[in-house]
C-alpha cells in the first residue's frame, strides 16, 4: 500500500491506534510506512499486539474483544513491548513521525504503560481535523473517514489504524487545497 502524506517529510511514519481500559493498553495496532519519494509512503510492516490484561465487559462489549480472546492470545506486557521494539525494526525514534487519532492521549497512555515512547515525536488527527476542516463538530474518526469515502467497522485498534491512515492522506490534501485558494 503506498499513501501520499503531503508535505510529510519524515522518513517513517507510523500510525496508530491503541485500545485500553482503566488505563491499561490491551491492544497496540501500528502501520510503519516508508517514504519512497516526494510524499510518497510505501507500508513496510505493520502489527497488531494484544496485552494480557482483565477488561469490563462494557469494554468488551465496546471493541468486540473478549476477556477469553486476551487470554488466549494476549502477551505479557513485557512481551508486548519486545514486539513493539521488533516492530521499530531499530528505526530511531527521531526518524519516526507517529500520528493517531487522540496522539496526545495515545503517547501519554503508551508512556505509562511502559512503552519506550518519551520524546517520540507526533501529530493528532483530530486536531489537524478541526483546524483543516475548520470546524468543532462532527470529528470522530468515523465522521472523517465517512467524509473522506473510506468506511470501516470502528474500535478495532487495527481498524482505525487503517482509517487514521487513510485521513491523514485525506487530510493532508484537503489542507493542500485549502493553501492553494
Amino acid at each position: 500500500m503506498i499513501l501520499y502524506f503531503h508535505e510529510i517529510v519524515w522518513p517513517y511514519v507510523c500510525v496508530f491506534d491503541i485500545e485500553h481500559d482503566s488505563g491499561k493498553v490491551f491492544q497496540f495496532s501500528g502501520l510503519m510506512f516508508k517514504r519512497v519519494g516526494d510524499g510518497l509512503y510505501q507500508l513496510c510492516r505493520n502489527v497488531n499486539i494484544y496485552t494480557q490484561i482483565e477488561i469490563s465487559k462494557f469494554i468488551s462489549k465496546f471493541t468486540g474483544i473478549s476477556q477469553g480472546f486476551l487470554n488466549h492470545y494476549g502477551q505479557s506486557l513485557v512481551e508486548v513491548i519486545e514486539t513493539f521494539n521488533e516492530f521499530r525494526d531499530g528505526i530511531p525514534l527521531d526518524d519516526i513521525l507517529f500520528v493517531s487519532h487522540g496522539a496526545h492521549q495515545d503517547i501519554k497512555m503508551l508512556i505509562d504503560n511502559e512503552f519506550p515512547m518519551d520524546g517520540a515525536h507526533y501529530i493528532c488527527t483530530h486536531g489537524m481535523a478541526k483546524q483543516i476542516l475548520k470546524r468543532a463538530e462532527h470529528l470522530t474518526l468515523g465522521d472523517i473517514a465517512e467524509e473522506s469515502g473510506y468506511l470501516f467497522p470502528a474500535h478495532n485498534a487495527y481498524n482505525d489504524a487503517l482509517a487514521t491512515a487513510f485521513i491523514l492522506s485525506y487530510l493532508l490534501k484537503k489542507k493542500g487545497e485549502n493553501d492553494d485558494e
